[in-house]
């Protein structure tokens, strides 16, 4: 866990450094040996998180760092952009609308709007969802290219969480084709007992699936019949939203 601090303070240090810096200064900074500062930069170093000039011998911000500064710049926009249409689906159906993104081998909430009902479902950003137990975990599944799908499918443990969890891989195959084919999933208690969803892709300029948006509630009230009903105009609304994505680029 030390290494692992030390190893952040001077990616920070390097990140916060006017130009390139090398590892004497950063040495001096840190309070860190020589020594110390080198192992880790290479470390570093050999993950793309800094890069060192061959010449001057001194350290920038690597490729992998701007790798995931442009994800957070792409995720941030679409956390921006999703936010009044997650909104109106709940004013439009009276339950919660969640966004979530594929995070491993778990779908990730990344955006949550609560539903005014006093019995409603409720969950946060950063919590996580199993893909084979979630309605947005199942859509983000299904819609992965084949061979991205299946290196993922003999990874994932197929917990069991409630009696109707599916838990048997070909089982799972089967319905991924269904949730591919039909553009929608359905959650039938299988993450918590009592609790329904139903998800939709979102997609971006190129068609490609970049998230998924589900409205969740009381299993008494979001029944399968419901839920057919409100199909239409949940993907209506996020078909709207795939529009403003692309015509953002």
């Amino acid at each position: 866990m030390q290494s692992v601090e030390r190893a952040l303070e001077l990616f920070g240090a390097v990140i916060r450094a006017d130009g390139a810096v090398g590892i004497t200064e950063l040495s001096a900074t840190s309070g860190l040996a020589v020594g110390t500062v080198h192992r880790l930069l290479s470390a570093l170093a050999a993950r793309g998180y800094v890069r060192q000039d061959p010449q001057t011998r001194r350290y920038t911000v690597g490729y992998t760092a701007f790798i995931i500064a442009s994800r957070i710049r792409r995720q941030s926009g679409l956390l921006t952009e999703a936010e009044p249409y997650l909104q109106e689906l709940v004013d439009l159906t009276g339950e919660s609308a969640n966004m979530a993104i594929l995070d491993g081998d778990a779908a990730m909430y990344v955006a949550h709007v609560a539903s005014p009902r006093t019995v409603r479902m409720f969950t946060e950003a950063g919590n996580r969802a199993p893909l084979h137990a979630s309605g947005t975990g199942k859509v983000l599944l299904a819609n992965l290219p084949d061979l991205g799908r299946e290196s993922l499918m003999v990874r994932l443990s197929l917990e069991r969480h409630t009696p109707r969890t599916i838990v048997d891989a070909d089982a799972l195959r089967v319905e991924l084709v269904v949730v591919r084919r039909a553009g929608f999933a359905l959650d039938n208690g299988e993450f918590e007992d009592g609790v329904s969803c139903i998800a939709v892709p979102v997609r971006d300029g190129g068609g490609a699936v970049v998230a998924a948006v589900s409205v969740s509630g009381p299993a008494s009230r979001l029944t399968r019949e419901r839920a057919a009903s409100l199909l239409p105009q949940i993907q209506d609304v996020i078909s709207r939203l795939s529009v403003s994505l692309a015509a953002r680029g």
